[in-house]
């Protein structure tokens, strides 16, 4: 039996093997480029797939995981589309190849504790059904959809409640509705706590290549989507997600879509025990969530609140990129919560300098316009050659001339070079301290 399982796991390593030459045998690392890129036009997020992870797939030893040969074959497709090859969107269709893997699961499984006649049937029984779990599993899964659907429910009608609430409080001026939006997210937090103590999840085994509340979320994640969609042969993926998307969208749903998709990530953040790619997908929930209560509904408490959550998962997966992406949103949505006066000031100077430190390069170009501003007003305020202009204003802004080297220029002069020393000296102190943050948080 365990021969059966085997052959079946090898087989299936083969096809992925015979998909790869079919894309003209991109490189792994190729591949694991390519798997993070996300297609234009698509809202699905694309999942990474490491070298080694890509390597290990076509090899047979074991069953690599839906997710990983939904990132192997979308890595296959665009490195064939890149490379001007004559794509057969049938070779490279998520829905068969997770039908596929489905299919060798249950062979896997079955042959190593029951007999051939069983296998068979099982194999039938995931060709013509909608189940690919053995039928000792059906009725622990069915309890566990029943919890599932239970605790949906309650969320949907806890967003709807909730987004009533909020859409109160956002006609009110910003410092005040920043406060009652803070408390109003307090609230909402101890009643998701309470609800974790109320509903207990039965033992059966959760899917792990998904989220649980996948059908909830505004955007379809790409392992759940899938796995939700396969079962139904008619169903176009593609067209299935962006209707989903697009009715989440639909005001005035869109703002009760966006608060139930976050109290939903909440219960998954809090209750769950999240694998590698549930930590990827989840992050991108919240990442969404709180990019769009910031641009869409200025609601900067839950765009803070949903970018940390994402930043979290982002630190516990290793994507520095995106960690500095939602830091930078939560940081400007920080920024809108601040009343008129010094501190707003000083926070759009950062941002407009260096993005409150996550594009620490932004300050050469503005280490360059200050060198050339000075060398302007030097070159009206003295007799001096441009050449030699040039050459004090760029020293001056790195190294300050001293009192010996400034006897030679007039009052206006001095003032002009003392300017530039000081913003030049601080620019790149600036620089340096944030450009040693991001090689800290990279090591």
């Amino acid at each position: 039996m365990v021969n059966d399982a085997q052959r079946a796991v090898q087989q299936f390593a083969d096809d992925l093997k015979d998909l790869r030459t079919y894309a003209g045998m991109p490189s792994f690392e190729r591949m694991s480029i390519l798997s993070k890129r996300q297609d234009a036009g698509s809202e699905v997020k694309a999942i990474p797939l490491p070298n080694s992870t890509a390597s290990d797939a076509i090899r047979g030893k074991r069953l690599p995981s839906a997710a990983t040969v939904l990132a192997f074959v979308g890595a296959c497709r665009r490195a064939a589309t890149e490379d001007g090859l004559i794509v057969d969107p049938a070779r490279f269709d998520p829905v068969l190849w997770h039908r596929g893997w489905a299919r060798t699961r249950v062979l896997r499984d079955a042959s190593t504790t029951e007999g051939t006649s069983t296998v068979n049937a099982l194999a039938d029984a995931v060709s013509s059904s909608d189940s690919v779990l053995p039928a000792a599993d059906e009725a622990s899964e069915s309890e566990r959809s029943r919890f599932v659907r239970e605790l949906t429910a309650h969320i949907e009608q806890s967003g709807e409640n909730y987004s009533r609430e909020i859409q109160q409080i956002r006609a009110l001026p910003p410092p005040r509705r920043s406060h009652e939006e803070a408390i109003k997210l307090e609230a909402a937090l101890d009643d998701l706590s309470l609800l974790l103590d109320e509903y207990i999840p039965p033992p059966s085994p959760q899917p792990r290549n998904t989220l649980t509340f996948a059908n909830t979320y505004f955007e379809a994640a790409s392992v759940g989507a899938v796995e939700a969609l396969s079962r139904d042969p008619d169903i176009d993926l593609v067209a299935a997600v962006r209707a989903r998307e697009s009715k989440a969208h639909d005001p005035p749903k869109a703002l009760v879509g966006y608060l139930t998709a976050l109290l939903a990530a909440e219960v998954e953040f809090r209750a769950s025990q999240l694998t590698y790619t549930q930590k990827v997908l989840l992050a991108n929930v919240y990442e969404r969530i709180g990019t769009s209560m910031l641009v869409e509904f200025e609601l900067y408490i839950h765009a803070m609140f949903a970018l940390n959550r994402a930043i979290v998962l982002y630190r516990q997966t290793d994507d520095f990129d995106a960690q500095d992406r939602c830091g930078l949103s939560s940081a400007r949505a920080r920024h809108k919560t601040l009343p008129p006066g010094l501190r707003r000031a000083v926070s759009s100077a950062l941002d407009l300098l260096c993005c409150y430190g996550y594009r620490p390069f932004r300050m050469l170009g503005w280490l360059a316009l200050q060198i050339v501003a000075s060398t302007l007003a030097l070159r009206i305020v003295t007799d001096i050659s441009t050449s030699l202009v040039l050459y004090t204003g760029i020293a001056n802004c790195f190294s300050p001339l001293g009192l010996g080297d400034l006897a030679g220029f007039g009052q206006g002069a001095r003032a002009i070079l003392v300017t530039e020393s000081s913003l030049g000296t601080l620019t790149v102190l600036l620089f340096v301290v944030f450009l040693s943050r991001r090689i800290v948080q990279v090591r």
